[in-house]
């Protein structure tokens, strides 16, 4: 949950959020490694993983058979022969790019836009299709 940038918007539209994360940042529980988890917690999750760590992040959810979760990625994490065969059996729902590149955070201080294209990916259970939108 890092310092709480997502699961704070996701509450103040009163959404019931649940926020762990490895590493303590002064928000939500600490000492949770989600690739060590034997049950989910919850039906959805919603996340920025780290990129070196998407694809483990893509294999727990499917191991935990949680029904929706997303991704806050680089939209380079299209590429590569491994998420490939991935996609093919277990395609996003919906892509939704920022038409406009986000402005990122670190430790609630603005650290301005990147050079990277983001989009959130989002997955259902059973989805056969993938869409794009932009936001």
């Amino acid at each position: 949950c890092g310092t709480g940038s997502i699961s704070k918007v996701l509450k103040e539209y009163r959404y019931q959020v649940i926020s762990d994360d490895l590493i303590d940042r002064d928000y939500g529980n600490s000492g949770l490694d989600f690739l060590k988890v034997k049950q989910k917690k919850s039906e959805s999750l919603i996340t920025n993983p780290p990129f070196k760590l998407s694809v483990a992040f893509w294999k727990k959810c499917i191991e935990l058979d949680i029904r929706k979760y997303a991704f806050l990625l680089r939209l380079q994490w299209l590429e590569g022969q491994q998420r490939s065969k991935l996609f093919k059996e277990h395609p996003f729902k919906r892509l939704y790019v920022f038409s406009k590149r986000i402005e990122l955070t670190k430790k609630d201080k603005n650290i301005g836009r990147p050079m990277l294209a983001f989009g959130w990916f989002v997955f259902e259970k059973g989805n056969k299709d993938c869409k794009v939108d932009w936001i």
